[in-house]
């Protein structure tokens, strides 16, 4: 039989298994007075019925009923309720049974028939262990809170650092109600004087996608959620709803602004860029262009990201439009002047830089070769934040100028287009080029040339990133002068992005995020490159190529600092790469 329960926050539901009679009224008492529930059994089939049914705190089992087998109790009453202590009870003639029931796992043993105090204090150890329990329990479920907010508050931050304010937005709030913090959420920002919703979720996630502005968000009969403005330098910039939160940090508040004002930033760089006409022969102000990529600048100061301007001149609307379809979603493009292309690559450093301009010339040769208009006469220039500049205007100054500085080697592409590697060397190095006068030639022993070599991989090193390419020659191990580049690639290699990050096509744009590359390219089968010898380093800063035959142990050739011919032998090198290796091309 079980007494009728009288349950508080504390209560313990106590099994007891007796056959002593004043026993089974002495812990009758006491459960009654501390408003617990006690369940009574005489059998051991009544208590595993009990077991089996009700979920059980405490069990107080006489180990000696049926002959010493309500010891079997001691091990079934928890595997049945496994947050159930067992203590053991006994008369004096079974104690070799008690010794035997704490020897199998039960808390403690006591003599029947229990004395008040003994009943009393057994039922104040349990409610405390079970106290303890639900301590630890909520510490590791906060815990475990706390770290999934943590993990996500890193992937917003990670998303925003990338542009992608409207992922950061569900991340930031999905922190915070898995952090318990709220139960609902909703973030508005300030948009065109009204309030635009960024993000909501939880019990907020149906509040409207707008408001006539802010501060109406906060009048009574609004939004049920408790209104939270969000200002930067004074002003009202936009608004975090809360629902059932337990508090609202100002360090929240303050990540809150954050993604407001850029998730504001953003639509409005957007908008801007509905009035830029990039392929029409209508001129786009440089004012407006400069407006549309406020956002991208204010982005890459903020989180130390590069990006960089390219200046394409000589591009017609064909070109125009064949540049836009090569370039990312994120990548912004406007014509700057008749002939004149101005785009901006947002998360591209010198490197990644060069890498599009390299495909966009081949696309415009394509383009010219398949319109009929002769050889490819654009010239192209290219500046990085911040080493170049600090804002776009400067970053545009730079750009220009390096576009103007490299049109005299528009004439030696001309010269050099058509011919295959194993043409280009010999005539880099009969010095017929009068284009570059930065060809010098060099005529050093072999491990004078990997010396060399080595010594321009290590600046190259303490200046950034690099890409190395040399030809693959059996035993010579051209691999040998990189390995300062490798070495930091095995440090700094950064994590391949999360699915869902912004749009950047496979064509290594973003090199530099995954580290220095080495890389050997066997050209021993194409026509004149038997003993051919190329090496191609190409750095942030700067570039250096050297490239000649082996004679004798020693390389006779020429090198040079100019970026466009390394630029040139890097690409001679993959063509026959890829010839011998079809399976390789991009």
């Amino acid at each position: 039989m079980s007494e009728p329960p009288r349950r508080n926050d504390d209560a313990l539901t106590l099994l007891a298994v007796l056959t002593d009679d004043a026993s089974r009224a002495q812990v009758a008492t006491i459960t009654g007075e501390l408003g617990d529930r006690l369940l009574l059994a005489t059998t051991i089939e009544e208590a595993l019925a009990h077991a089996a049914r009700e979920p059980i705190d405490l069990a107080l089992v006489d180990v000696g009923i049926d002959g010493g087998a309500g010891l079997a109790l001691v091990h079934h009453i928890p595997a049945l309720r496994h947050d159930a202590r067992v203590v053991a009870v006994a008369h004096r003639a079974d104690l070799a049974h008690g010794a035997d029931a704490l020897a199998v796992g039960a808390d403690a043993l006591h003599l029947l028939p229990l004395a008040g105090d003994t009943v009393a204090s057994t039922l104040a150890a349990a409610r405390s262990r079970r106290l303890d329990a639900r301590e630890r329990h909520a510490l590791a479920a906060a815990l475990a809170a706390a770290h999934t907010t943590r993990r996500l508050y890193d992937r917003a931050m990670s998303a925003l650092a990338a542009g992608e304010v409207s992922s950061a937005a569900g991340l930031f709030l999905e922190g915070l109600v898995a952090g318990g913090l709220a139960e609902g959420l909703a973030l508005y920002t300030a948009l065109g004087g009204a309030a635009v919703r960024v993000a909501a979720i939880g019990s907020l996630s149906a509040a409207p996608e707008e408001a006539a502005a802010l501060e109406a968000l906060a009048r009574p009969g609004g939004i049920d959620g408790a209104y939270a403005p969000l200002r930067r330098d004074g002003s009202l910039v936009g608004a975090l709803l809360v629902s059932g939160a337990r508090a609202t940090s100002t360090s929240i508040l303050d990540l809150a602004t954050l993604i407001a004002t850029e998730y504001a930033a953003q639509r409005r760089a957007r908008a801007a860029m509905t009035n830029i006409d990039d392929v029409g022969p209508a001129l786009t102000t440089e004012e407006a262009f400069l407006a549309a990529n406020e956002h991208e600048i204010a982005r890459a100061r903020r989180h130390c990201r590069r990006l960089t301007a390219l200046v394409l001149r000589g591009c017609g609307e064909s070109s125009a439009l064949a540049v836009r379809r090569e370039l990312r979603s994120s990548d912004l493009v406007a014509r700057l002047g008749p002939d004149e292309l101005v785009l901006l690559l947002p998360e591209t450093d010198t490197l990644g830089a060069a890498t599009c301009r390299r495909r966009l010339e081949r696309r415009l040769r394509g383009l010219a070769r398949d319109e009929g208009r002769g050889p490819l006469l654009v010239t192209s220039g290219a500046a990085t934040f911040p080493h170049a500049g600090d804002s776009l205007a400067a970053l545009l100054r730079a750009a220009r100028a390096r576009a103007t500085a490299g049109a005299p080697y528009v004439a030696l592409d001309r010269a050099v287009h058509a011919l295959p590697l194993g043409e280009l060397v010999p005539t880099l190095a009969r010095g017929t080029l009068a284009h570059f006068p930065s060809v010098a030639p060099l005529d050093v022993p072999f491990p004078g040339l990997l010396a060399l070599a080595e010594q321009l991989c290590v600046e190259a090193q303490r200046a950034g990133l690099a890409t190395y390419l040399a030809t693959d020659h059996p035993g010579r191990n051209l691999r040998a002068p990189a390995r300062s580049l490798s070495a930091r690639d095995a440090r700094d290699a950064a994590p391949t992005p999360e699915a869902g990050q912004r749009d950047v096509r496979p064509d290594r744009r973003a090199a530099s995020a995954q580290g220095s590359s080495v890389e050997l390219r066997g050209v021993a089968h194409l026509a004149g490159c038997a003993d051919l010898l190329v090496i191609v380093l190409r750095g942030e800063h700067a570039s250096w190529a050297a490239s000649g035959r082996l004679a004798n142990d020693r390389f006779v050739g020429v090198h040079t600092h100019d970026p466009r011919l390394a630029d040139l032998l890097a690409e001679r090198l993959e063509e026959g790469h890829r010839r011998r290796n079809p399976e390789s091309s991009p």
